[in-house]
């Protein structure tokens, strides 16, 4: 069988190729989503990480800046209360701060995704100027009271004083210093500004939890994600494994023991792949078998004339006694005449010639089909065996015998026995009698013609 016949054989079949194939891409595309997943979960892990410390940020950087408000509030009211310069000297140090803080608000403002966020700082800085402003002329105010030279200290340097206040004494500056802090005004700026940045504090951290409950949504989702690609890969592994095993491995277990057998394979089972070898181990064991018998055949077959040789005579004897059944069994032993003194005297091809000659006689007359077979027993010796042969059908035989010989121009000489019960001692016994029945014929032949020869004798 060719390559083509066995695929049609096979064809309609699923292949482990198609299986295979497609799982490994199917895996591949599965492994490389759940790295990809995965990336992504550090990403919004990251992401979530970095927006609650921006809210922790922006909470700090709030609280830095209304710790320097109340600073300056506290600083300029001890001031004004005591008179100490040091308190003047704290109020520049923490006015030094607030460009710091004023640009770091900036900042986390313009980052934190609140819309309007930039804007109500600056409004809310502005508010802060406005009130540092009016804290700052006070503080002037007071600082003249005391004889204080305002060039002195950069807190108050660039305080502007109208021109009714510069014209005040002392007691009046101190008086004018006393009620701008303590006014409905400069209180309403300080609660503006106070507002402006806790409600923006309070609505950007808003913002942000919204934000980090997304995030945390998104690595929820994608947790969840890559467990189904887990669950997924780890199902196509086993159904893969499944199939494997099926179609795969449990018929090259249950072949194994077969081939030790020397059986067949089955090809209805397994893969294509499978069926495919099956068939060609088939088809191998077919070609073994048949050169088995054609080599047994050959081996029971004379290569001169073609009969059956003594291999198979043996052989048919053995398979007549393994039947055990009452049947009539003649056996025929023949011999050819003058084989050796043609060999001497004209050589062995025209021996040959003899004994094919002698083949077709002993064929023609005790041949025919499978109850009549004839046998060359080796050298000048053949055989017949007739299997439930009536006996009047023998005489004839021997008659059309000799008639035969003379057309071929051949003497054999022949003799028979006959058993109805083949057994192993009763067929060894008949063939020692046809072979006895022949050589005595034979011994008359060559006393007639007084050729006997030394070895035929003995």
């Amino acid at each position: 069988m060719n390559e083509n016949s066995r695929g049609e054989r096979v064809r309609h079949v699923f292949s482990a190729k198609a299986l295979l194939i497609p799982a490994i891409i199917v895996l591949l595309i599965l492994h490389l989503a759940a790295i990809l997943n995965t990336i992504n979960i550090d990403r919004l892990r990251t992401e979530g990480a970095e927006v609650s410390q921006f809210t922790i940020g922006f909470s700090r950087a709030s609280k830095s800046l209304f710790d320097v408000c109340d600073k300056f509030t506290d600083q300029a009211s001890l001031y004004v209360e005591t008179g100490d310069p040091s308190h003047l000297e704290a109020y520049a140090d923490a006015l030094a701060a607030l460009p710091e803080r004023d640009a770091e608000m900036r900042l986390l403002a313009a980052q934190s995704g609140a819309e309007g966020a930039t804007a109500e700082v600056a409004q809310a800085l502005e508010a802060l100027q406005q009130r540092l402003k009016v804290e700052q002329t006070a503080l002037r105010l007071f600082a003249e009271s005391r004889g204080v030279n305002a060039e002195d200290y950069d807190a108050i340097r660039d305080a502007e004083l109208t021109e009714a206040q510069s014209r005040l004494n002392a007691d009046g500056k101190r008086r004018a210093a006393d009620e701008i802090l303590h006014s409905a005004e400069f209180e309403q700026l300080k609660g503006e500004t106070g507002g402006i940045i806790g409600g923006l504090t309070r609505r950007i951290a808003t913002v942000r939890e919204e934000l980090a409950a997304k995030y945390t949504t998104k690595v929820e989702h994608s947790l969840t994600a890559q467990w189904m690609l887990m669950v997924v890969i780890i199902l196509i592994l086993a159904l893969v494994f499944l199939l494997l095993s099926r179609y795969l491995i449990r018929p090259l277990d249950r072949s194994a023991a077969r081939i030790r057998n020397g059986e067949t394979l089955p090809t209805e089972i397994g893969f294509s792949e499978f069926r495919k070898v099956a068939l060609s181990y088939n088809e191998l064991l077919e070609h073994r078998k048949m050169m088995e018998d054609y080599l047994r055949r050959q081996s029971q077959i004379d290569a001169l004339t073609k009969l059956p040789n003594r291999t198979a005579f043996q052989e048919l004897l053995a398979g007549l006694v393994l039947r055990n059944r009452n049947e009539n069994v003649t056996i025929f032993s023949m011999d050819v005449n003058g084989l050796k003194e043609t060999n001497d005297t004209k050589g062995h091809v025209y021996g040959d010639d003899l004994l094919c000659r002698a083949a077709a006689c002993v064929s023609e007359v005790f041949g025919g089909d499978e109850d009549r077979t004839c046998y060359r027993m080796g050298g000048d010796e053949f055989a017949a065996i007739w299997l439930n042969v009536p006996d009047t059908e023998i005489e004839p035989a021997l008659e059309k015998f000799k008639e035969r010989q003379v057309k071929h121009g051949v003497s054999i000489a022949v003799g028979y026995a006959r058993t109805n019960t083949p057994s192993k001692t009763t067929m060894d016994a008949i063939f020692a009698a046809a072979d006895k029945s022949m050589y005595e014929e034979k011994l008359r032949y060559h006393e007639m013609l007084g050729t006997l020869s030394e070895e035929e004798n003995a």
